[in-house]
């Protein structure tokens, strides 16, 4: 027997017999009926049951494998049972409901078998649709879930019904209106949302009654089931309540539904129509166009305030009249009325609905006036195109007959005027005689031309415009002119307009322009004839311009031609410029100098001069120049191939209309032939025929530019008088030809000692002068005749016989021993004569004194040819010490010499002598090997590095063996070269700067440094030291002396210390002899300094003491600029206490009572305000702020004056000498108030110079 099927996993399916079924128990134990249905099988009778229901019945494995289905499960999804067993059960939902079964899978348990969810299949049409399920899990003996047996029943339509229900309830509830229920007794039984917010308004709520005024209109809609309306207004809100009988109600008492419309909005509408209709009757009303309203019969209805102007009557006369019914709608059309004159007035209808009827609304719009402006514009329009017609005639023309009948027949084609007519104008009146010009009707110029000669009116138009010299305009000619001449001539004009062309006196003559027009010639059509008449003028004058310059250059061609045929040179400077570059050359001036145009064009006019020229020849030419003259002169010059030529050339200054000088005209003519012929004559007419040398004619000349040169440049000249001794026994024992012979090899010699500026001639007989220029100094004449004497001692052979002679000497100086030649010549020939007193062979200066000096330097230099022997030579060294720290870094070696009878002599003495004696090299290579021995052994001894600086004379460079003697003297000593620094003198460098660049450069290789000494006071230029690899740079002490006192001064030395750190080069300041000038110094960043005040030249040993002590004492920091510094400088000492007790709690006073004082307080001390006396004795306030400013530029300066002299103020504050100034006697609040005021301007300035170098800003650039 089967199970039961209640204890049953599954349902089984029945199974076919091939006979008879046995007979199966029921569950109770009862037997089965007998029948057709009790014939089934047990287990297909509850098959036959499942599926007989309508509910869909399905068990499915927990993978979701469908293990059975009922007969409704299969029809539901359209599909046989044989296909849906197996088939997945997540298969028939969609994949959004796959999670929803797998929860409610999670969720069925042992203990809680049975569970209901809502869940979507998928039909057996496609469609979704919702199933209610009764999910039961089936589990074993363990608790473990064998299957699941699902029961559906499709609640689609349900669910939908229940949503359609939800959502109309809803709609109520979330309306955003107020909606209500009410009963008759007024209690309130429902409300939405916005209802509950509106009785808030009220101050019920639903439960409670309605508002006590709304119970009238609820109690009549209940009564007679009909709908009303209420209006109410709360807290300036408008409402409109519609109350309706709920006839729906099952309820035996009747409800009132209660609808409410906020209705404010609607107010305000009405409210905003009522006022736009107010101002739209207003606008209307005031609206300057017409406005009509005509019905279909044409009469007026309506019309507006500005209707009664244009028709001239009040519009209540004109409603009612007849207007006529215009024929276009929608469209513009022009009317015209005849109230005062012609108007005009643009018409536009429209249909308009008017109280029932159809009507039209007329729209009129005078536009008399804008007719005017657009026939005006035209006008203006046809003037401007008239303008631009005549530009191009202006360009085209050349006649100006021809321009101005354009400019007439544009003004009648182009411009439409009746008449344009031009005349000329002679002795301010017009020409009629016939050269008029006309354009146009003829018939308004015969009537002027008429009235002028009858000289009816002197206020006629053409004579006005002359008289006055503007244009002259009439309008309504006819009471000008009269009738017309002939009744066929044509109407007279309206206007006119006179324009005269050109002003006077320079007034060419009238242009008269007519037209029919009566409002023609406005102000702007006026202004643009007048600038036709301009043109035309200008245009006439361009023209006439044009042919004169077309003649002059036909002039001008004509000229040109004869410059470029002339055989003279002819050439054109540039006189606007200071080089005065050549601009044009002609081509004589080529074949005379070899240059082509090409090659000369833009150079300076000099280089075509020789080196040899006479400087006097250059200065006449530099002469002319400078003045500005018309001009002759000589000049030696060079051609392209070298070869020298002899110029005359004509210099003229040319000059613009404005007196400006603009070009140089020069005329160069070759007159070297004939120069050469003169040049003959005048060397046998200036030169001894026996020596060649200069005769006294050229003595003369010579001795004369030389005594101009040195008057000029501050120079002395010396003239040497000799006479040879016992010549006429020579010449009477040897003979004349022998005497000669000795006279060629003496003048021979002297020519030979002569230096090249050197003149030497034979003034007679056996007399010779030598004129020796720029002597400096004078005593230097007498070695040079010591050597000159010694040349002429030397033996000379003639006749096979050896001649010994001598000679006698005088010698004479410029200026003190006379100013003329003449005078000279005849001092230096009595000295001579004395010479010859006193024994001959010797020599006498005409002035004792020169004479007497000759004899001491004579003397000096025999001593110090062995002054080196005797070893009376010894150094002393100066120390050079560092500005920031303190330090000794070098010291420089200083030659003495002590005689033992003269005793101590400069070396400013003795090295001249030196040097022209050729001692110098002896001299020089003993103080560098003591200089070097002594660097060595302190190099051995002293810490730091220690540089030896040694002068050298420029000379002693130059000689032979300077270079093997100085590697001698490094090689012995074994000195460090890189401590072994040279100094050169500034001067001496730049007398030959080729040669001394390449013995510099060999001193460099071996290692030396090298510094420029006494720099400042020479001619050379930071460009040619550039060229040299000089390490240091010494200041001279010529600009330390006065550096904190004089501006220029102390601007050079800050110059040079800023050039010299450009290039890398230390500056070392020479002669600082004072704290103020080291304060300055090291203000201005100067590396090294050297001075009495630093240390006095000293021996070694005293040397040595010194650089055994850290640093220098005398060196400190340079004082801080924290401090709040004032200087008062005034000559009373009680108005410097005065000041000092008065400011002495707020800031530091210095008091100085001179100039000099105060200058040297600043430079000790940083100084940020400065007060000064204007009345100072030694100099002014103004004067001393002044240097100050350019000393100090970053101190605040004031002027105390007890006179106030505007003018002087007034010109030191705008030159920015002074911040402020104040009077005597002052007041103390007032002055502390400026003084503070100066410092805090200071410290501004301070603040802002900082952030310039913070940012790389420097003076310069704010400049």
């Amino acid at each position: 027997m089967p199970k039961n099927t209640r204890n049953s996993g599954r349902l089984r399916q029945p199974q076919a017999h091939a006979g008879s079924r046995p007979e199966k128990a029921l569950p109770s134990g009862r037997r089965a009926v007998k029948g057709p249905f009790l014939a089934v099988p047990h287990e297909a009778r509850f098959q036959y049951i499942l599926d007989d229901i309508p509910e869909l019945i399905c068990r499915w494995k927990p993978d979701g494998a469908i293990t059975y289905v009922n007969a409704q499960y299969c029809r539901y999804f359209g599909s046989s049972r044989s296909a849906l067993i197996g088939k997945s059960i997540f298969t028939l939902s969609p994949p959004e409901e796959c999670s929803v079964i797998h929860e409610q899978m999670r969720r069925i348990s042992q203990t809680s078998p049975v569970s209901q969810q809502e869940r979507r299949v998928i039909d057996g049409r496609g469609a979704q649709r919702w199933l209610l399920w009764t999910d039961r899990g089936i589990f074993d003996s363990q608790g473990r879930v064998l299957e699941f047996q699902s029961i559906g029943r499709d609640i689609t339509d349900s669910r939908e019904t229940n949503e359609q229900i939800g959502s109309m309830a809803s709609l109520a509830t979330l309306s955003p209106h107020p909606i209500m229920r009410a009963t008759s007794n007024g209690a309130i039984i429902y409300v939405n949302y916005a209802a509950a917010e509106f009785l808030k308004l009220w101050g019920t709520a639903i439960g409670e009654a309605i508002p006590s005024s709304w119970s009238p209109t609820l109690q009549k809609v209940i009564k007679s089931g009909d709908t009303a309306t209420l209006e109410l207004e709360r807290n300036s809100r408008h409402f409109l309540l519609t109350l309706s009988c709920d006839r729906s109600s099952s309820s035996r008492e009747k409800v009132a539904n209660i609808y409410i419309t906020d209705i404010s909005q609607q107010k305000q509408n009405e409210v905003a129509l009522r006022q736009s209709e107010n101002r739209l009757g207003a606008l209307v009303s005031a609206e300057a166009d017409s406005i009509l309203v005509i019905d279909d019969a044409g009469v007026i209805r309506f019309a507006n305030p500005a209707a009664e102007r244009i028709f001239g009557k009040p519009k209540e006369m004109l409603i009612g009249q007849a207007f006529g019914v215009p024929c276009l709608t929608g469209d513009y059309a022009e009317v015209e009325f005849p109230r005062g004159g012609k108007r005009i007035a643009e018409m536009r209808a429209q249909p308009l609905p008017w109280n029932d009827i159809q009507a039209h609304l007329i729209t009129l719009h005078d536009v008399t006036d804008h007719r005017k402006r657009e026939h005006l514009l035209q006008r203006r329009n046809r003037t401007l195109a008239v303008l631009t017609a005549c530009d191009h005639h202006l360009v085209r023309e050349n006649d100006e007959r021809h321009l101005i009948e354009s400019f007439c027949r544009q003004l009648v084609g182009v411009g439409r005027h009746q008449t344009a007519w031009f005349g000329w104008v002679n002795d301010g009146r017009l020409d009629t005689s016939g050269n008029i010009i006309l354009a146009g009707d003829e018939t308004p110029f015969l009537l002027v031309k008429e009235r002028l000669r009858l000289a009816l009116d002197e206020n006629d138009p053409v004579t006005r415009a002359l008289r006055e010299g503007r244009s002259v305009t009439q309008h309504n000619l006819s009471g000008l002119y009269g009738a017309s001449i002939s009744a066929d001539a044509p109407p007279l004009s309206q206007s006119m307009i006179v324009l005269p062309v050109g002003k006077s006196p320079e007034t060419l003559g009238v242009m008269v322009i007519y037209s029919e027009y009566a409002e023609a010639f406005d102000h702007e059509e006026i202004e643009l004839l007048e600038q036709l008449a301009d043109d035309l003028y200008y245009g006439v004058v361009s023209l006439r311009t044009r042919h004169a310059r077309e003649k002059a250059e036909e002039s001008l061609r004509l000229r040109n031609r004869a410059v470029e045929s002339t055989p003279n040179g002819i050439l054109i400077l540039n006189a606007r410029r200071p080089d005065l570059p050549l601009v044009y050359v002609n081509p004589a001036f080529e074949r005379i100098t070899g240059y082509s145009s090409d090659e000369v064009l833009g150079k300076g006019p000099f280089f075509l001069q020789s080196d040899i020229d006479e400087d006097r020849r250059r200065e006449s030419l530099h002469f002319l120049i400078r003045n500005r003259e018309e001009g002759c002169v000589l000049l030696r010059n060079q051609r392209k191939d070298g070869s020298p030529f002899w110029n005359e050339l004509h210099i003229a200054p040319v000059y613009d209309d404005r007196r400006m000088l603009t070009h140089f005209v020069a005329v160069i003519n070759d007159v070297t032939e004939s120069r050469h012929y003169q040049e003959q004559l005048e060397y046998q007419a200036t030169h001894d025929d026996l020596t060649g040398l200069p005769n006294r004619n050229m003595m003369r000349d010579r001795l004369g530019q030389e005594l101009w040169r040195a008057a000029r440049n501050k120079h002395k000249v010396a003239i040497v008088f000799l006479d040879i001794d016992q010549f006429k026994l020579i010449n009477d024992s040897l003979g004349h030809n022998a005497g000669d012979a000795m006279l060629k090899v003496i003048a021979k010699r002297l020519t030979g000692m002569a230096r090249a500026s050197d003149t030497v001639v034979r003034y007679g007989g056996d007399e010779f002068v030598i004129i020796l220029p720029d002597i400096s100094p004078p005593e230097k004449v007498a070695s040079f005749i010591s050597r000159l004497m010694e040349v002429i001692a030397q033996s000379i052979q003639l006749d096979h016989r050896d001649i010994h002679v001598s000679a006698s000497i005088g010698v004479s100086i410029y200026p003190q021993d006379g100013d003329h030649p003449e005078v000279l010549i005849k001092n230096a020939d009595i000295a001579m004569y004395l010479a010859k007193e006193e024994g001959r062979n010797r020599f006498h200066f005409f002035t004792e004194d020169l004479n007497k000096t000759a004899m001491e330097r004579l003397d000096l230099e025999v001593r110090l040819r062995a002054a080196l022997d005797k070893q009376q030579f010894h150094l002393e060294y100066q120390p050079q010490v560092d500005l920031r720290s303190g330090v000794i870094t070098g010291v420089e070696a200083l030659l003495r010499w002590r005689e033992p009878e003269l005793g101590d002599i400069p070396p400013g003495k003795f090295i001249p002598i030196a040097e022209e004696t050729g001692l110098i090299g002896a001299i020089g290579e003993w103080v560098l090997h003591a200089a070097c021995v002594q660097a060595k052994a302190w190099s051995d001894l002293v810490a730091h590095p220690l540089t030896m600086s040694i002068n050298l004379s420029a000379k002693q460079l130059t000689m032979a063996r300077f270079d093997s003697a100085l590697h001698s003297i490094l090689t012995d000593t074994a000195v460090d070269c890189r401590y072994i620094e040279i100094e050169l003198t500034e001067s001496a460098i730049m007398r030959n700067v080729n040669e001394m660049r390449e013995r510099l450069n060999i001193l460099k290789e071996q290692g030396l440094k090298l510094a420029v000494d006494d720099f400042g006071v020479g001619y050379s230029s930071f460009s040619h030291l550039r060229s040299f690899s000089f390490d240091r740079l010494k200041l001279d002490i010529t600009f330390v002396r006065d550096i904190t006192t004089d501006p220029n001064t102390a601007s050079i030395a800050r110059t040079v210390m800023s050039m010299a750190r450009s290039m890398h080069m230390q500056v070392v300041a020479e002669g600082i002899e004072t704290e103020a000038q080291l304060r300055y110094l090291q203000r201005l960043g100067c590396d090294v300094g050297q001075g009495f005040f630093l240390g006095r030249p000293a021996c070694a040993q005293s040397i040595e003491a010194l650089l055994a002590s850290p640093r220098i004492r005398s060196v400190r920091p340079p004082p801080s600029t924290a401090a709040r510094n004032l200087l008062v400088l005034d000559d009373e000492m009680n108005v410097g206490s005065a000041i000092k007790r008065l400011l002495r709690h707020q800031f530091n006073v210095f008091h100085a009572t001179t100039s000099r004082q105060a200058f040297d307080i600043m430079a000790r001390t940083p100084i940020q305000v400065v007060i000064s006396d204007q009345r100072m004795p030694d100099m002014s306030g103004t004067e001393f702020l002044n240097r100050v400013k350019e000393l100090h530029p970053n101190a605040i300066r004031l002027i105390l004056t007890g006179y106030v002299d505007m003018e002087t103020i007034t010109e030191a504050v705008n030159k920015g000498w002074i911040f402020k100034f104040l009077t005597k006697p002052w007041q103390d609040d007032k002055l502390l108030q400026v003084v503070t005021e100066a410092f805090e301007q200071y410290e501004k300035e301070h603040q802002t110079r900082l952030l310039d170098t913070a940012s790389g800003v420097g003076d310069a650039a704010r400049a």
